[in-house]
Parts: structure tokens; sequence; C-alpha cells
């Protein structure tokens, strides 16, 4: 199973797709609350990210290694059975 998610950027100095490990990033952005969070993405594959005072480093994936998603089409839906989300998820909180 691939998950995918997408964001908007409210500040962006240049272009690039990339693939950040969900669990690093997330406890990241966790601890950072309402500070405002920078991504830096660097040529040596590694993100820094600071929220206030607050510095990381992410080793990143080429966003190429990965499968692209397509847009979804027009009135496309998917039901999950209760809780099956959540267990998709769990399996892989590891990447």
């Amino acid at each position: 199973m691939w998950v995918t998610a997408k964001s908007e950027v409210s500040e962006s100095t240049g272009e690039g797709v990339f693939a950040v490990p969900c669990d690093a990033f997330l406890q990241i952005l966790r601890e950072a609350g309402d500070k405002e969070v920078r991504v830096t993405f660097r040529e040596d594959g590694m993100a820094a990210v600071e929220a206030d005072r607050d510095r990381y480093e992410i080793a990143c994936l080429s966003a190429g290694e990965f499968p692209t998603c397509g847009e979804k089409p027009e009135g496309a839906t998917c039901t999950v059975p209760e809780g099956g989300l959540s267990g998709l998820l769990k399996l892989t909180a590891f990447a």
C-alpha cells in the first residue's frame, strides 16, 4: 500500500518533489505545535526542518523511487470499513 499526502505551501522559493519518513516528520510537526515550520530540501538528500529555535535534519528519498499517484477520476470514491483505515495506517507507520 502506498500512502501519499499533499499539502499547500504558503511560500516556496523553488519547485520539486520529495519523500520524507512519515513518523519522523509528524513527530516534528507535533512538537512544533503552532510554531511556523520551515523546511529546506538540500542537494545531499537531507531536509533541514526549523520550528522557532528548534532544528532537525531528516534523511529524504528521491521521489522518483516511488510510483506516482495519478489524479483522482471525477466522482471516484473509496469506502473503508470501520477501523480499516486505522489498521492500514498502522501497517505503514514504519515508512
